[in-house]
C-alpha cells in the first residue's frame, strides 16, 4: 500500500477455515502456576465445500516471576468463508481477546545516574490493589473476485475496538529517594480500516507485466479520562505492596486526552519484465492525513497530497541466486505527543537497500544478505528522564530526534536442511547516529538501547530409526551491549545470550507432547534498561512450559 516506513512490519496472516475436518486441543502448563488450554476446529458447513468455518478459542491464567504479579486471558476467534462463485469469496469473522491483570506498572529504577541497584527479579513496586484490565473486539470482511483475464480485486474492511480500565502506581525520583504517585484511566481506542485494490497481468512490447491499483482508508478516535495522584515516599528495598491505601477518585487531579487521526490515499505499483532475469518494480503513494486534537486548541495538522516513491530492480543470476537494489522514500504521520501535549510532525526520509537472495533444494532452504541505509527526519524518540507531567498523565512524552541515519547489514537463513532437520538463523548489524539535531552532537548513537549486533538462531531434529517418534531443539538470541543515558551517567545492559532447549514426542497421529525449557542457563538481563523512575524490566529467568496436544 505504500504506507508508513521501510522498517519493520507486522505481517497479520488470519487462520483461514478447511474444507476437511481439523480439530485440535492443545494444553499447557509451566513455571509460576501458568496454564493455557487452546481449541482450534475447523471444517466445511455444507456438503459441496463452499461454505467453511473455523473458531479458535483459548484461556489462559498464571502468575510470574514478579511478586504479586497475575494475569489471565481469554481469546476467542471465529471466521466464516463462503464462495458465492467460482470466482468470488467472501470472508467475514470477529475476535475478542479480554486481560485482566494486576498493574504492568511498578517497573525497576536504576539510581540517580543509571547506578545498578541490584534489586532482586522478584521485586514489585506496585501495590496490591493496582490494575489494568483490557478488552479488545474486532470485526472484519472481505471480498476478492478473480477475473478470467487473470486480473482479481479485494475490498477488505476492519473495525477495532480496543477498551482500558487502569488504577495503577509509578515511581517517581527527586535524586536523594524515591516516591510513588498513582493514577486511574479509562480509554477507548476506535480504529476503522477500509482498502480496496485491483491488480493483474497486462501486455506491452510483447512480454507480460503486472499492475496493482489501490485505494485505503483509516481513522483512529482516541479518548482518554482519568487522573493522577500525589507521591508517597517510599522504601524500595523494603516495599510492602499493601501499605500504601487506594486513594479516592475524588482527590485526583483530572485528565483528559482525546484525538481523531484520518489517513486516505491512493497507490499505485507496476513490475515489468523486460527480459526474462530482469524485474523493474515501480509505484508510489499519495497521501492525505488529518490529526485533531478535541481535548485541546492546538495541536491539529494536516497533510495534503504528500507523493511517496518507489522503486527497485531484481536479476535472476541463475536458479539459484537473485540480486536486487531498492530505494523508497518514507512518509509516516505520527500520534507521539510531546511535553506540551502537542502531536510530532510526520516522520520523513529515504532508504536504499541492495541485497542477494539465494534458494536451495527446490526452495526448502532460503537465504538473504542485504546492506541498507536509511535516514530518517523527525522520528519519534521517547524522552529518556521525562518530566513529572508525562508520568502524571499516563503517557510517554516524546520528542523529534532531528535527522538520523542507520546503516547496517541483515543476513539470513531458513529452511529445511534435510527431511528431519529445520534450522533458521539471522544476524543483524545496525548502526543509528545523528546528522543533526538540537540537543545531539553529529555521531552520536541514537536509540543506544537498541543493540548494534543481535543474533538469533533456531534449531529442530527429528531421531533417526527407532528414535523417530523423538525431536529435539533449541534456540539461542545474542545481543550486544545497550544502555539508556540517566543523569550524568549511564544504565548499562552488557552483552548477553539467551538459550532454549526443546524436546518432543510424538505418541501416535493424535496425540504429541512438548517440554520446553528457556533461559537455560538463567542468564539475569534487562529486558526493558531501567531509569532513575524505573522502566527497568528483568528478561525472565529460567522456566519450564510442558504441553500436550491432540489433533483429529
Amino acid at each position: 500500500t505504500g504506507a508508513g516506513s521501510p522498517s519493520a512490519t507486522l505481517n497479520l496472516i488470519r487462520k483461514r477455515p478447511t474444507t476437511t475436518p481439523q480439530v485440535s486441543v492443545t494444553t499447557s502448563a509451566g513455571s509460576w502456576d501458568r496454564y493455557r488450554t487452546e481449541v482450534d476446529a475447523s471444517n466445511r458447513l455444507n456438503d459441496s465445500g463452499t461454505l467453511r468455518g473455523r473458531v479458535v478459542a483459548a484461556y489462559e491464567t498464571g502468575n510470574s516471576f514478579v511478586d504479586e504479579r497475575d494475569k489471565e486471558r481469554q481469546t476467542f476467534y471465529g471466521v466464516l468463508e463462503a464462495d458465492l462463485s467460482e470466482s468470488t469469496t467472501w470472508t467475514i469473522g470477529a475476535s475478542r481477546q479480554r486481560d485482566d491483570a494486576t498493574s504492568d506498572w511498578g517497573s525497576l529504577p536504576s539510581g540517580p545516574n543509571g547506578e545498578n541497584l541490584d534489586l532482586p527479579r522478584s521485586t514489585f513496586l506496585s501495590n496490591d490493589w493496582a490494575y489494568w484490565d483490557r478488552h479488545n473486539v474486532s470485526l472484519f470482511t472481505d471480498l476478492t473476485h478473480h477475473f478470467d483475464n487473470g486480473w482479481s480485486s479485494k475490498l477488505a474492511a476492519t473495525r477495532i475496538w480496543a477498551e482500558s480500565d487502569m488504577y495503577s502506581n509509578y515511581l517517581t525520583a527527586n535524586g536523594t529517594g524515591y516516591g510513588q504517585a498513582a493514577g486511574q484511566y479509562d480509554t477507548t481506542d476506535v480504529q476503522t480500516s477500509l482498502d480496496g485494490s485491483l491488480s493483474g497481468p497486462f501486455q506491452l512490447f510483447g512480454r507480460e507485466h503486472e499492475l496493482m491499483l489501490g485505494v485505503s482508508r483509516r481513522e483512529e478516535k482516541f479518548d482518554q479520562k482519568g487522573g493522577f495522584y500525589g507521591s508517597t515516599p517510599i522504601d524500595i528495598y523494603h516495599f510492602n505492596p499493601n501499605v500504601i491505601a487506594k486513594p479516592d477518585l475524588a482527590t485526583r487531579t483530572a485528565y483528559v486526552s482525546q484525538n481523531t487521526a484520518t489517513e486516505e490515499g491512493v497507490y499505485a505499483a507496476a513490475r515489468f519484465n523486460p527480459i526474462d532475469p530482469l524485474h523493474l518494480i515501480v509505484g508510489s503513494r499519495v497521501s492525505w492525513y488529518d490529526y485533531q486534537n478535541r481535548s485541546a486548541n492546538n495541536g491539529d495538522y494536516k497533510v495534503i497530497r504528500e507523493v511517496t516513491p518507489y522503486a527497485g530492480v531484481v536479476y535472476n543470476l541463475n536458479d539459484t541466486y537473485s540480486a536486487y537494489a531498492s530505494y523508497t522514500e518514507i512518509f509516516k504521520p505520527q500520534n507521539q505527543l510531546d511535553v506540551g501535549g502537542g502531536v510530532l510532525d510526520p516522520m520523513t526520509g529515504e532508504s536504499y537497500e541492495i541485497g542477494l537472495k539465494g534458494e536451495y533444494f527446490d526452495g526448502s532452504l532460503n537465504a538473504s544478505l542485504a546492506v541498507f541505509d536509511m535516514t530518517q527526519e523527525n522520528r519519534a524518540y521517547a524522552i529518556v528522564n521525562p518530566p513529572a507531567a508525562c508520568q502524571q498523565q499516563n503517557r510517554v512524552c516524546y520528542e523529534p530526534a532531528g535527522e538520523v541515519r542507520s546503516r547496517g547489514i541483515d543476513a539470513e537463513i531458513t529452511g529445511q536442511l534435510t527431511p528431519d532437520w529445520q534450522a533458521s538463523a539471522s544476524y543483524t548489524l545496525v548502526l543509528s547516529q545523528y546528522v543533526k539535531d538540537r540537543t545531539n552532537d553529529k555521531g552520536d548513537l541514537f536509540a543506544p538501547n537498541q543493540p548494534k549486533h543481535l543474533f538469533k538462531a533456531a534449531t529442530s531434529y527429528h531421531l533417526p530409526g527407532n528414535l523417530n517418534k523423538w525431536r529435539v531443539g533449541a534456540d539461542v538470541l545474542a545481543q550486544s551491549e545497550t544502555y539508556n543515558r540517566v543523569g550524568n551517567g549511564h544504565s548499562v545492559q552488557d552483552a548477553y545470550a539467551v538459550v532454549g532447549l526443546m524436546a518432543g514426542y510424538r505418541f501416535d497421529e493424535h496425540w504429541d507432547a512438548r517440554v520446553n525449557l528457556n533461559n537455560v542457563f538463567d542468564e539475569k538481563y534487562w529486558q526493558g534498561i531501567p531509569l532513575a523512575t524505573g522502566s527497568g524490566v528483568y528478561g525472565d529467568p529460567r522456566n519450564l512450559m510442558v504441553s500436550l496436544k491432540w489433533s483429529l
